[in-house]
Formats: C-alpha cells, structure tokens, sequence
C-alpha cells in the first residue's frame, strides 16, 4: 500500500504537507516561547501551545496519506478563520474617518499625527502629539504600565497627563485634526483655571473626557465651561478606573471641586484589567501611594518629552522617497496612504493576531462589560470618599457607545448602572438625551466614533440639568467648605 502511495500523488503532496506541518509545530513553540515570557499570561498557556509544537512534529513520522490529511485540515482551518476574520472586521469595524468623511461631504485631513506635528513645529510652534497612544501601548507591555518610562529617586512614576504648555495633536475623526494647547500639567484646560484655589466642577474619565476628536471648546469640558468657567477636564485618552482615581488624588485635590463628574465608558473595565497589575495604580484604592505629579512636574514632563521624542522616530508618515517615482499623497486612496504610511499596522496585527474572532463570544454577549466589577465598584468608593472628603459631591455618568445609543445594546449598561446604584452615588441619567436610535446616529462620526460636537452638548446640557436637579449648580467661583 505505502509502495503504491510512493508512486502516487501523495508523493507530489508530502513535501508541501511536511512544510506546513514543520512550519505550524514553529509557530506554535514561539507562541509558548513568547507566552514564558510575558507575565501576564496563564501559566498554562505555555504547556498547552507547547504540546502543540511537539505533536505537530511527531506527526512528521505519520504515513504520508495522514499527513498530507492533517495539513489540509490545518490550512483549510487557518483560511476560514481569516476569511471570517476579515468578514468580521468589515462588518463590525467597516467605517473609517476618511470614509465616513466623504460620505458626509466633508474634507479630510489626510496627514498622519506626526506629519501635523511637523508641519506646526516648522510654524514656529512647540508641537507634540498626545500622549495617549503610548500609554496605551505602555499598559499592554506584560498587562501593566512600564517601568521604564519615568524613574524618580524614589522609585517608578506613572504619568497621568501629556506634555504641559505646548500645542497638542490629538486625533481625527471628523476630517479635521483636534488641537489643542495644554494646560501647566498636561491637560485639555485654560491654564489659568490652576490658579483658583477653588474651582466648581472637574470631570474625569478616558478620551471622551479628553475632548477626542473635536476642538476644545465644544469638547465636553469646554462646552460645560460655557456655563460653569471654573470646570476642569481631568480626562487622557487610554484612562481606566485607576489612572481616572490617581488623577483625583495627584490633580483634582490641588483646587478641590465642589462637584466631581465620574464618566463612565463601556470600555472602562476592560482598561481596570489592564491597570489592576500595576503597584503604582493598584496604591491609590488603599492610600499607599501618592506619586506627587504636581510638585515634580518638571521631571515628570521632561520625561515624557524625551520619550515622545524616541518614539516619533517610528511614528507613521508618508514615504518622501515615493515622489521619484511619481506617486503622490493626493493621487493614492486613503486606504492605500493608510497602508503606505504605517497607520494602520495596528488593523493589521489585529487581522493577523483574530482578535474580532478570538473576542466575537464577549462582543456578542457583552461580557467584556461586567468584568471587575468587585474592583470597580472599591474604585468608585475610594473616589467618593476622596471627594467627600475636601467637601465635595461625587456624581456617576455612564456615557453611551454608539452601539448602546444607535443599536440598542443595554445589558453591559443596566448591570454597571445597578452596581453604581448600589454603591449609593448619584447617577445622573444623558443616554435619554440622544433620543431615538435614528436620531442618536448623528451624533456620531461613525461606529466606533466618539461623538461630534452636537453630541458632546447633549451630554454637557443633560450633565448639568442631572447637577441642576440635585440642586447643586454652584454659585461661580463658591468656595468649597
């Protein structure tokens, strides 16, 4: 029978079958190589991709009918995956700035970040771009911050804002790029809102606090500034739970709000997974630390200076070296300027890692929504004990995805809300304000957007009517007791 299988096709095939047998075995023993040496991963990981690796080149000694059978199966197995990957992705993820952008009729900026960095620097203007995407990239290495970012004599720091006093490239989403000049410590403010000794309202949260992707002024902050001046945005883009109670206790405790608005994003508690293995953040839910960011601004800003300095180096631009060849910026779809430029390594390692598919069970059942809550709900505690204790009021604002608000997914939402309840802070209710679902859609550049400016004055408007009611709309400039 093998005689007859030797004169066969299967000779033809073997070949081919033991490459994708030898080169499948390789990948999965660097998956456990990679897996011994990230902390953060299961210790069981290793054991198990391991084995993998090992059967997979003891199937080498198999008859070539079975081997050629099992690589069929396993690149058969590998095609589906990607095709439904990408199925996935198109489905989920299809909407992108510049194509949203055309199809409202708007123009789009088409630079990368650095390349408008760049382009303000040769203006004459100190330009940098937010700091946000490091540190997420810097809370992903080994599932916490890294160490190697900020030293003080002391020991390890944890930056909590961006370069201080310079202009700041944020994002875009609607066409045109976000910018904005940051206030003494890194924030989204008018610096002089720092020299009050007092101020009336701060708001914390992730990047829809940090005003993404709008300017200042109509950013949540800037449009409750309209009606409260002394209202500080103490949001970064990349904040969880963690880093939103260091920025109380390292930031809003130096003026002291009379009101403190917690807003709350669908992603929150998937970022608490990252933070929880971090010392530094993990000090703050019992007092043990406090870093001193504001007195050691100067260091800490230098730092994060020098490392969003190293890092442009790789940052995305367009290559200027195509030009002799006659291909130009304006002539190229945004897809391909997109790729051409490196934007979007970060798409094609999601697609090549199956992240859609490898999460489609938690994005289908909303599971990712109702982790951590035990944790969550110490952070929210500790914070209102902080607040209650320089004599201000704690308020608690779920802010609704576009998911939530234009397609109708609630369950994540009701079971944080009833933890929060239960907690006995105040809530104060805005996804009524983005009224039906057809309407809510406006609100947003896209799916997976934040919110337009029309948007952020919706949440803004329905904040201080949730305050108004609570009848503790503060006087301007009114002391906290």
């Amino acid at each position: 029978m093998d005689k007859n299988h030797s004169s066969s096709p299967f000779r033809t095939l073997a070949f081919p079958a033991n490459l994708v047998l030898l080169v499948t075995a390789a990948a999965w023993l660097l998956l456990a190589c990679n897996a011994l040496s990230a902390r953060a991963e299961a210790p069981f990981r290793p054991a198990i991709r391991a084995a993998a690796g090992v059967a997979l080149l003891l199937a080498l000694r198999l008859r070539p009918s079975i081997r050629i059978r099992l690589a069929i199966l396993i690149v058969s197995t590998i095609a589906s995956c990607y095709i439904l990957e990408l199925a996935l992705d198109v489905w989920l993820f299809s909407a992108r700035p510049a194509s949203a952008a055309i199809a409202a009729n708007r123009p789009f900026d088409t630079r990368t970040t650095i390349e408008v960095v760049e382009d303000l620097r040769a203006a004459g203007l100190t330009a940098f771009p937010a700091l946000t995407d490091v540190k997420e990239t810097l809370l992903r290495r080994h599932g916490s911050v890294s160490s190697s970012l900020l030293t003080s004599k002391s020991g390890e720091l944890v930056p909590l804002a961006g370069v201080a006093g310079v202009t700041t490239v944020l994002c875009n989403e609607s066409g045109t790029y976000a910018v904005y000049k940051s206030d003494r410590y890194g924030f989204n403010n008018p610096d002089e809102l720092w020299d009050k000794r007092f101020v009336d309202i701060a708001i914390v949260g992730d990047s829809f606090v940090h005003g993404y992707c709008v300017p200042a002024d109509y950013s949540l902050g800037g449009q409750t500034r309209q009606r409260i001046p002394a209202t500080l945005s103490l949001g970064m883009g990349g904040n969880g739970p963690l880093m939103e109670l260091a920025t109380l206790s390292e930031y809003a405790s130096l003026v002291r709000p009379k009101i403190v608005i917690w807003a709350y994003y669908e992603n929150d508690l998937r970022d608490l997974e990252k933070e929880k293995s971090n010392r530094v953040l993990s000090g703050y839910l019992d007092d043990s630390v406090f870093q001193d960011l504001a007195k050691n601004r100067d260091q800490v800003n230098a730092a994060v200076r020098a490392y969003l300095q190293q890092t442009e180096k790789h940052a995305p631009r367009w290559r200027p070296g195509l030009s002799k060849w006659n291909i130009h910026r304006e002539d190229v779809p945004f897809w391909t300027q997109d790729l051409i430029t490196g934007s979007d390594i970060t798409i094609a390692q999601r697609f090549l890692r199956l992240i859609t598919l490898r999460y489609l069970p938690q994005i289908v059942s909303e599971a990712e929504g109702v982790m951590n809550l035990d944790l969550f709900e110490k952070v929210l505690l500790r914070a209102d004990n902080m607040v209650t204790k320089w004599g201000g009021k704690l308020y608690f604002v779920y802010l609704p995805s576009y998911d939530e608000a234009v397609l109708g997914r609630t369950r994540a939402a009701s079971v944080v809300l009833n933890r929060v309840q239960r907690s006995g802070i105040p809530i104060i209710e805005v996804r009524s304000a983005f009224g039906t679902h057809a309407q809510a859609r406006s609100l947003f550049f896209y799916r997976g957007s934040h919110y337009t400016e029309a948007g952020y004055r919706r949440v803004a408007q329905a904040v201080l009517r949730g305050i108004q009611a609570e009848r503790s709309i503060p006087t301007v400039g009114q002391k906290v007791d």
